[in-house]
């Protein structure tokens, strides 16, 4: 099981005994509500790139992959690369979030979802209780809020949208600490304590030629951004970030099964 600490000790395997965070979080505006801010190290070859989004901001509007319309009768997904939703969708950013299994023989195999999808109110894929999930409510004044539950389980039915991932990675400003060691392309998200501001963590692994980080490393640097909760989605392969319709790294070829998004009300378009 594992074991929460405060203060992860420096001998830990887990978290290397190099920089992996700066002094300062320099942010950079890209659009209201949104910032972006980015941390390489090439003695150790650690990279990651994160985005803090403000819940608060009017304009921001949530979208997700799929719809009920967008999966088969048999409850299979097509899949989509984060790019290509992204420019569909002109989002300011999009990620990747659940972890999937591939259905059928065939060449083109469908998706099945594993873990909890929410779209608009509408539970489309049932939840597992050892995993977490991200979800996101609207409050009276029409306001996105999310939240992080370690248990999918406990997602309650109030909930514009979810979405599950693996293991909860912090837990009221406490890392969680896991048996395992592994350094992997990592996408990670976290949440402030007051649920208005968003932190989305992406981390390249050894084949872009970077380090790639481990869970509880992408805890640390989520909660020095300003987390207090944070889960991890599905990472190596599928670990994808676009910017403005611009893929982080040369990643995002593979086709996911589920990916939320940010856009402007305002149109947006990219080059």
């Amino acid at each position: 099981m594992p074991e929460r600490y405060s203060s992860p000790p420096e001998t830990s395997p887990h978290i290397r005994s190099v920089p992996l965070y700066p002094e300062e979080f320099i942010w950079e505006p890209l659009v209201s509500g949104i910032q972006y801010t980015s941390f390489s190290n090439k003695t150790s070859s650690i990279e990651w790139h994160l985005v803090s989004i403000d819940l608060s901001q009017k304009e921001l509007q949530l979208t997700a992959y799929p719809s009920e319309a967008e999966i088969n009768p048999d409850g299979t997904i097509q899949g989509i690369t984060v790019k290509k939703y992204a420019k569909k969708t002109k989002a300011i950013v999009a990620v990747n979030a659940s972890p999937f299994k591939y259905t059928g023989l065939s060449i083109f195999p469908g998706r099945s979802l594993v873990g909890l999808h929410v779209y608009q109110g509408q539970r489309l894929s049932p939840p597992i209780k050892k995993y977490a999930a991200l979800a996101f409510f609207e409050d009276f004044e029409g306001n996105y809020k999310a939240s992080i539950f370690s248990d999918q389980t406990l997602v309650p039915p109030q909930a514009l949208h979810a979405f599950g991932g693996f293991y909860a990675i912090l837990k009221q400003g406490e890392i969680i600490d896991f048996p395992a060691l592994s350094f992997d392309s990592r996408l990670a998200a976290g949440v402030s304590k007051d649920g208005k501001t968003l932190y989305l963590l992406f981390a390249p692994g050894n084949f872009f030629g970077t380090a790639g980080l481990s869970f509880e490393e992408c805890a640390v640097i989520l909660s020095k951004a300003g987390a207090w909760e944070a889960l991890q989605f599905d990472g190596g392969s599928s670990a994808t970030m676009t910017i403005e319709g611009k893929n982080i790294k040369k990643t995002g070829f593979r086709r996911v099964a589920n990916i939320f998004a940010f856009t402007l009300s305002n149109d947006t378009n990219f080059n």
